[in-house]
């Protein structure tokens, strides 16, 4: 029940290909949009690489590295 309520918070509970992993992807999106780090949100979710966060979250940090830091 919990995580069927993590879910419903997140706003993804009635989408078809919802994962365990999509609560912490929203999570890591949600540091990111309020001004977290690629590298921060990588600690956050306790990945390895930038990349793989960056990945995680849907954010494509390659358009966006000419763009100064939050």
């Amino acid at each position: 029940m919990a995580v069927i309520e993590v879910l419903r918070n997140a706003g993804i509970h009635g989408e078809p290909d919802v994962r365990p992993a999509s609560v912490v992807s929203w999570a890591g999106a949600r540091l990111h949009q309020r001004g977290a780090s690629i590298d921060q949100v990588a600690r956050a979710l306790g990945v390895r690489s930038s990349d793989r966060a960056a990945e995680m979250i849907g954010y494509e940090w390659q358009a966006h590295r000419d763009e100064p830091p939050l």
